[in-house]
């Protein structure tokens, strides 16, 4: 659970937090939720690194964050694309690797990276700044 309240927030940041926010008119709660949960998810199944990262390229096919829930005003939908969809999603990505689904090494680099399609203006290095540290 804390490698994914980690992994959520480190997206989160290195996508530009509230300008990636104004910029896209996309929301982060499902695309930190996703990841944390992918990475969560991936620890609670025993993944080594290399199963981890083809984790990373699945939780990212799964990443939307489109906005759209802000429209709904019982707020049902919020509570799907908070909660509901990223904990679905990361478990999918970890049970896809565990059953023997291969993947990208490195999603959040090289060509058609994650950050070139989604967020131009990202800080990748936010991933893993202060990475093994107690603080922030």
């Amino acid at each position: 659970m804390a490698l994914g309240y980690d992994i959520g927030p480190r997206v989160t940041m290195a996508l530009g937090a509230v300008t990636f926010r104004n910029d896209t008119r996309r929301s982060t709660h499902s695309i930190a939720g996703t990841f944390g949960a992918a990475a969560a998810a991936g620890c609670a199944a025993s993944l080594d690194a290399t199963q981890m990262r083809w984790l990373l390229d699945y939780a990212s096919q799964e990443s939307s964050g489109y906005a759209i829930w802000e429209r709904d005003t019982d707020h049902i939908e919020k509570g799907f694309v908070f909660a509901g969809m990223p904990a679905r999603n990361g478990v999918t990505a970890a049970l896809l690797v565990r059953s023997g689904f291969n993947g990208v090494d490195d999603v959040f680099s090289g060509a058609d990276n994650y950050f070139q399609v989604n967020a131009p203006k990202g800080n990748a290095a936010a991933l893993i700044e202060r990475l093994g540290s107690a603080t922030r």
